[in-house]
């Protein structure tokens, strides 16, 4: 019987480098005319505006600012509590190696420190740590199996379902061979499917976790996993694996 694959186009945004940088920041700021002479800190908290991100070939230039408010004890007969509100500007340039200048970047920010010396009573020092996390995009469109004529249930006996895992694992006669299914979620739901021993299928009722650290694995890994066998996702088959996804959802070994 002739095996059809119904195939459909997706665009998807593709993780291609993710990297974290940690920047610190330092300026002196002069105390306004207005305000009193600083006696001593009692705190100082900030949040951070990005402006700018330049994305170029294997590099990115941030440039924001660190709005910084400190309050204080002033040097007068009250001792009075006074704030301060002052912004301190900055850039970085960043290199990313696989960055693209027509990808799109994720970045996002941590005041992860604030620090506030006194110099006088005039002057304040402010050191910032910023953490920074970027993420490069791509669009990319793919190809999947989103139907298959003549397609029947997968025969998989004894079949185990890992619902908090997102797997299950069961025994295919067709192929003679144990099998994990993974489920992976993007914008869209598809399966991966992966060989894995007797001992291994047994571990579902002996040793759970053995078996959620080998899909954990398998998902991490994706198709570069040694045990990977095909996938819904047409673009991640080869065309022995195409043929294995066949095989498996059709219940019918392929003609020699």
């Amino acid at each position: 019987m002739a095996v059809n694959l119904s195939k459909n186009n997706l665009c998807i945004n593709q993780i291609i480098e993710q990297k974290n940088e940690k920047i610190t920041i330092e300026s002196d700021e002069i105390v306004p005319d207005i305000k009193p002479d600083v006696l001593s800190i009692i705190s100082s908290s900030g949040n951070i505006c990005l402006h700018k991100k330049e994305v170029q070939d294997g590099k990115v230039r941030i440039e924001g600012t660190v709005n910084a408010y400190v309050v204080y004890i002033a040097d007068d007969e009250n001792s009075s509590m006074r704030a301060i509100n002052t912004n301190i500007d900055f850039s970085k340039n960043i290199e990313m190696k696989d960055l693209k200048s027509s990808m799109q970047l994720e970045c996002t920010t941590d005041l992860t420190e604030l620090e506030c010396k006194i110099i006088n009573g005039r002057k304040i020092s402010l050191k910032a740590n910023i953490q920074m996390n970027l993420t490069a995009y791509s669009n990319e469109n793919v190809e999947y199996v989103d139907n298959i004529e003549n397609k029947k249930d997968m025969q998989l006996l004894n079949e185990k379902i890992r619902n908090d895992g997102f797997y299950s694992v069961g025994f295919n006669p067709l192929i003679e061979q144990y099998i994990m299914i993974v489920i992976i979620c993007h914008w869209f739901w598809f399966e991966r499917y992966y060989l894995i021993s007797k001992e291994e299928y047994e571990w579902f009722d002996s040793a759970i976790q053995k078996l959620d650290d080998l899909a954990h694995d398998c998902y991490k890994q994706g198709v570069k996993h040694p045990r990977f066998y095909c996938s819904e996702l047409e673009c991640e088959n080869i065309t022995e694996q195409v043929t294995n996804l066949r095989t498996l959802l059709t219940n019918s070994k392929p003609t020699e």
